[in-house]
């Protein structure tokens, strides 16, 4: 979704504090944020609040070895939770980190009260509050690493590994990856496994288990070279690849119960193997594995209980979890299989008591064994917000996310409920009302096209997309900047062919809608590889209007006239425009790599701004972009306030900034979004005066103006 669309910005006056005499000005890319004094909001009617929806990529998730009732779980960018009440609600437990982009996290097996938390191409964080606060360490570490795993020694929990990669090369070997052992608690590490496949691959492993009875063996899962073994504490490493005909390991997991029993769980073909003697010999078990992508495993806490796995599978449906009885002799869908699993934890305390983080989709919990599935997710804030509605007649707001559908709360942002019944695809990229009529509600989807509802008559979605592309199984794109964590951490490797932006008509997401301001029934639709599409008639038909083989994220209409539009590439920095309907385009290239969004500021005519991954460029009279500021740093929103074109938001990789000059100079506010990208804002005017934030990845952040 993108701002000034709809009915929701309508007349309104902020009345704001003059800048303090210390508050910086932001004129080069490199000026550092430090001691900053942030421009406060006027009113205190509603202070800065996050409301949600519940729900995002969930990244791991585990629990107090001693307290039944006490978990945590880390996010893709919402950063840590934790629960007092057994997974049922959560809490943020952020403070301390310096990124919410959290990779893993675990628990210390003898020491509760303290955890270990790692940032994306960050730090390694600990905590010895049980979650309360944080603190960096990591002696030792090479700069810039991705941590994968983290694994105690059961005897001495001061015996820590952990495996990482480094900076990779756009995608290619070597990967600086390396196993790291700290026997002081983490704080200090020393790097006991490296150039794994030769200096030219440096592989990196994505998973460590430690033998629950026998310390010294500890094991990993290569991302291509297969699993290791060592028998000395981490000191010297052995490949254990005997019967294994695919080496890219994903997950390595050890019986509770029969520790000389391991699974291998890889991602190309075979699914999983097995080994009954250490990893001295493997087996293929992939019977009800055809095809699947395993990510993650985690066993019952009883003997010969069951083993649950996460799949992915990125070209079908068919992915969640999969559940043998049998010690992996077999395997049968255990649900969730609209949805790449992430982590999963089996219950120590309660048996059938089942934790599954999804890719997008939320947090799900079984307590029959996986047989069914529930969110339990209240409070956890980790949602990719992608469109918000203020449905004016009864206060109702409704948001899109990413893998999550759309959902509505009716008591401003306390409690949310599903709103996706109907909808085919739950991976909705933009959610806007129809300017006509504006009970209607639209959600574009990645792969089902267009949906549409009428709130005043009905609660179920019907696809609305004649002439629209569609795609029955199409894979998601991670493009940057908001997916591209998962993109890289998942496989920085993997073949993106399927992928490419030059898809088929049949095979394009939709991915931004732009209403003219000026007729309300010419609509501009932008889509993931099948160029920019338009509508005379209030969306009932659509047309192509060129630019087939591009991938366009964010439209912007001439609020004058509706036959000048402005298309932004999401794969490119390119700015398209068409001065006759969309009948011709002329491209402008911009610095950097990606448009991020395109934004009117005012009307008649009003002024264009273009965030790139490299700032924020203004379009001037003379037909040419011109810096508006934030050289070298990614702006990802931009809005300004209603009748008050001079007092502009936008969000940036330094946080949030507002100028009340048109642009002369910027001031930070609202440092609760500094960790946050900011994919939208929008205002409501009309009735409550405050204004919401979508973040990609921590939901909505609402404040008053």
């Amino acid at each position: 979704m993108k701002p000034f669309r709809g009915t929701i910005f309508v007349v309104c006056f902020l009345i704001v504090l003059t800048l303090s005499s210390r508050a910086r000005t932001i004129s080069q890319a490199q000026e550092s944020t430090e001691n900053l004094v942030y421009l406060p909001v006027i009113s205190s009617a509603q202070r800065p609040t996050w409301i949600g929806p519940d729900g995002g990529s969930i990244t791991a998730v585990t629990a107090d070895p001693s307290q039944p009732l006490t978990m945590y779980a880390s996010t893709n960018s919402g950063g840590v939770f934790k629960s007092l009440d057994g997974g049922i609600s959560w809490g943020a437990v952020n403070s301390g980190l310096n990124t919410w982009y959290i990779t893993t996290l675990v628990v210390d097996p003898l020491r509760p009260n303290v955890l270990f938390c790692a940032g994306y191409k960050d730090l390694l964080y600990r905590s010895e509050n049980y979650g309360q606060s944080w603190h960096p360490v990591g002696s030792g570490l090479q700069a810039g690493l991705v941590v994968y795993s983290i694994a105690f020694d059961p005897a001495d929990s001061n015996r820590i590994y952990m495996a990482t990669r480094g900076v990779s090369n756009n995608g290619a070997p070597p990967w600086s990856g390396v196993i790291y052992r700290s026997q002081d608690g983490g704080v200090s590490w020393t790097d006991v496994l490296h150039d794994v496949g030769g200096s030219s691959q440096q592989d990196w492993a994505y998973s460590l288990a430690v033998h629950p009875t026998n310390p010294s063996i500890v094991y990993a899962a290569f991302h291509e070279f297969g699993p290791y073994k060592s028998t000395n504490y981490g000191s010297s490493w052995v490949p254990i690849n005997t019967g294994i005909n695919d080496l890219s390991g994903r997950i390595i997991g050890i019986d509770p119960f029969s520790p000389d029993r391991l699974l291998f769980g890889v991602w190309h073909t075979d699914g999983a193997y097995r080994s009954t003697n250490g990893g001295a010999l493997w087996s293929p078990i992939n019977n009800g594995l055809a095809g699947s992508k395993v990510f993650t495993m985690d066993f019952d806490r009883k003997p010969n209980g069951k083993i649950y796995l996460g799949v992915f599978n990125l070209n079908t449906i068919d992915q969640g979890i999969r559940i043998s009885t049998d010690g992996g002799d077999h395997w049968s869908p255990g649900g969730l299989s609209n949805y790449g699993v992430f982590s999963l934890y089996a219950d120590r305390f309660e048996a059938n008591k089942v934790f599954a983080g999804t890719l997008e989709g939320g947090l799900y919990r079984s307590l029959d064994g996986g047989a069914n599935w529930s969110l339990s997710q209240a409070g956890l804030r980790g949602s990719n917000v992608t469109g918000f509605v203020i449905y004016q007649p009864t206060g109702a707001l409704y948001a899109a996310s990413y893998g999550g559908g759309v959902d509505v709360t009716l008591d401003k942002g306390k409690t949310w409920q599903d709103f996706s019944s109907g909808l085919g695809d739950l991976r909705v990229n933009d959610l806007v009302t129809d300017p006509a009529n504006p009970s209607v509600l639209l959600a574009l989807t990645a792969a089902k096209s267009l949906y549409r509802i009428d709130l005043s008559s009905g609660t179920t979605w019907t696809a609305w997309s004649t002439g629209l592309p569609t795609a029955a199984a199409y894979t998601p794109s991670f493009s940057a900047p908001f997916l591209e964590t998962w993109e890289n951490f998942i496989d920085p490797s993997q073949d993106r062919a399927a992928e490419s932006p030059k898809m088929l008509l049949s095979s394009a997401p939709l991915l931004d809608i732009a209403y003219a301001p000026s007729d309300a029934k010419v609509a501009y639709m932008g889509t993931g590889g099948t160029g920019v599409y338009k509508t005379w008639d209030g969306g009932l038909h659509w047309g192509s209007t060129g630019l087939n083989d591009s991938s366009f994220g964010s439209l912007a209409v001439d609020p004058a006239n509706s036959g000048h539009v402005y298309a932004g590439m999401s794969n490119d920095a390119m700015v398209c425009s068409s001065q006759d309907d969309g009948g011709s385009w002329g491209c402008t290239r911009m610095p950097g790599t990606v448009i991020n969004t395109l934004s009117w500021v005012g009307k008649n005519p009003g002024t264009l701004y273009a965030g790139t991954d490299a700032g924020l460029f203004r379009f001037t009279s003379e037909l040419d972009w011109v810096s508006a500021g934030f050289e070298g740093n990614s702006v990802t929103s931009a809005a300004a306030y209603p009748d008050n074109p001079q007092n502009i938001l936008v969000g940036t990789s330094l946080g949030v900034y507002i100028t009340q000059d048109g642009g002369s100079s910027w001031s930070p506010t609202l440092p609760e979004l500094n960790l946050a990208t900011v994919r939208s804002i929008v205002f409501d005017s009309q009735t409550t005066h405050l204004k919401y934030f979508l973040t990609a990845g921590s939901g909505i952040l609402v404040t008053s103006y």
